[in-house]
């Protein structure tokens, strides 16, 4: 028998991109579990197994051990961070989500942070079927039809605030776009439209393109003036984590409109909004003009 359950949540992912130390830091290793360590840390009722780091010290796939460790401390929850596209060996077995479930009757969520087109979701849900809880930290936008969806719940995005917050420095960049483009070619398009209106924009590579340290990552944020989000993944419109990194790094966020952002920000309030690129310069313009005039744009 296993001993009693007790609050120990445990976090079940990988700290370096598909596992490669070379890649950098993985979206878990470098932003879920720093906020959950925030969250959890002063009660002392998580603990991190990374993948990655195990199967570096032993060769092995980590889900004999996980289990005896599990059997061992029984936690009442295990979250697991689903490595999309991922080596094999940076996933647990489904046989071993049905084995902590039926065996130690331990509680499984797993959790998804970014849903961005509907193969994701197919996967999402292909899991979900094993684990009690599907936690999505972005959008719902392609999972209003989910046959999951009793046991869907949606977070905001939680970047570490320790990271992403208002440095009161000097922004030095008037405008910029702080992720990859190479994901949406109209993100590409966009910018491309206004440096050919005579708009700069400053264009970093973020996490994944240029496999930028957290902290480079949010000063972009820091530094920034107006920071651009464009919400279109695939043939939807969704909720990006940019947005919150911006807006806690005090800059002002101008994103791509959609129900999804107003979910969470109001706007003219917290956000302003444009729904195509001619909406996009004149806003760019009107609000480069009021800063230089010393207005407040928000």
């Amino acid at each position: 028998m296993p001993p009693p359950q007790n609050d120990l949540t445990l976090f079940v992912g990988y700290n370096w991109s598909y596992g490669d130390r070379n890649l950098g830091p993985s979206s878990c290793g470098n932003w879920l579990w720093n906020s959950f360590r925030s969250f959890y840390g002063e009660q002392k009722r998580c603990e991190v197994f990374a993948i990655d780091e195990y199967f570096e010290r032993t060769g092995e796939p980590c889900d004999e051990y996980l289990f005896e460790c599990c059997a061992k401390f029984n936690p009442r929850t295990v979250v697991i961070y689903w490595g999309v596209s991922a080596p094999p060996f940076l996933n647990v077995t489904l046989e071993t989500l049905v084995r902590l479930k039926s065996e130690l009757g331990i509680q499984i969520v797993s959790i998804w942070n970014d849903t961005w087109e509907p193969w994701l979701k197919n996967l999402a849900e292909t899991v979900g079927q094993f684990t009690d809880v599907v936690l999505i930290t972005d959008s719902l936008a392609h999972f209003g039809s989910s046959r999951l969806y009793d046991r869907i719940i949606n977070l905001a995005p939680c970047p570490d605030r320790a990271v992403f917050n208002d440095r009161n420095i000097y922004r030095d960049i008037p405008i910029s776009f702080n992720g990859s483009i190479g994901a949406s070619p109209t993100r590409q398009s966009s910018t491309d439209f206004l440096r050919d209106s005579g708009i700069e924009v400053f264009k970093s590579g973020g996490l994944l393109e240029d496999n930028l340290a957290l902290s480079a990552y949010a000063e972009i944020f820091q530094r920034s003036k107006i920071s651009l989000s464009f919400s279109r993944s695939g043939d939807r419109l969704t909720l990006k984590g940019r947005c919150f990194e911006a807006t806690l790094c005090g800059s002002m966020l101008m994103a791509e409109d959609c129900p999804e952002v107003r979910r969470y920000f109001e706007p003219y309030k917290h956000f302003v909004p444009f729904a195509s690129d001619a909406e996009l310069l004149a806003q760019c313009q009107r609000y480069l003009v009021d800063e230089a005039k010393g207005t407040k744009c928000l």
